[in-house]
């Protein structure tokens, strides 16, 4: 008679359990669920947005806004300027950038020389939006670059 008890409570116990876990879950769905209304309701055009520092990046757009400024950049320009901001003033590899802005497995191209030539690029870019004066990629020796971002 005891052990039909003890597992008659054993029954009431575990729909219990089970009835909580329900509930939480349906309460983290509710909160997800807001936390990504919210989200989408004060970024433009429904789309993630990532700040670094000073940088705001609009990556269905591939655009970027610095003080107020923004610059449409080309899909390589964007993940290169993504990468270097992550990195937060600290040296990025060569290898890295190349592997970032250059989709060609079998290229017989230098990592350097890839890297460089997106940077180039880059560069002029940010001159051209007149972001240059708030972002410099800076060249470290033999490892690769680094972005600082200053404020005018």
């Amino acid at each position: 008679m005891a052990e039909e008890r003890l597992k008659e409570m054993a029954q009431i116990l575990i729909a219990e359990l089970q009835e909580n876990e329900t509930l939480i879950y349906q309460k983290i769905r509710r909160l997800i669920d807001s936390s990504l209304k919210n989200i989408t309701e004060i970024t433009p055009f429904s789309e993630p947005v990532t700040q670094i520092g000073s940088i705001i990046f609009y990556p269905q757009q591939y655009r970027v806004t610095v003080h107020g400024t923004s610059a449409d950049l080309l899909p390589s320009e964007f993940h290169l300027l993504h990468l270097l901001a992550v990195y937060a003033g600290n040296p990025v590899g060569h290898q890295e950038i190349s592997q970032t802005i250059s989709s060609k497995k079998n290229r017989k191209t230098s990592d350097a020389v890839i890297a460089a030539n997106g940077v180039m690029r880059l560069r002029k870019k940010l001159q051209q939006y007149q972001l240059a004066r708030y972002i410099h990629i800076g060249v470290v020796m033999g490892v690769g670059y680094r972005l600082m971002q200053g404020t005018e």
